[in-house]
């Protein structure tokens, strides 16, 4: 059975965006985004430019990182982001 945004919304907090993303907290302090695609248009275009913003946002982070360490997981960031733009391409 498929948990829709209506049924994590009585655990879940969710706050949509003004570009129709969602943001959903739970209640174990973890954080979804939610890309609707059923919405019309090309989701593959909304995906591909979330994961620019992404990796946008994991430059700036490994540009400020402090440790080596953070520096090392902004590239596993970055990895997963790249992974998620490949795979954006594929949605029509």
């Amino acid at each position: 059975m498929r948990t829709t945004t209506a049924d994590k919304a009585a655990t879940h907090k969710v706050t949509p965006t003004p570009d129709g993303f969602e943001v959903v907290s739970g209640a174990s302090g973890k954080t979804y985004l939610v890309v609707p695609l059923a919405t019309g248009g090309a989701a593959g275009k909304r995906l591909d430019f979330l994961a620019q913003e992404l990796n946008r946002e994991a430059n700036t982070l490994a540009s400020k990182a402090a440790t080596r360490e953070i520096a090392d997981g902004t590239l596993d960031l970055k990895l997963a982001i790249e992974q998620l733009r490949e795979q954006a391409q594929n949605v029509e």
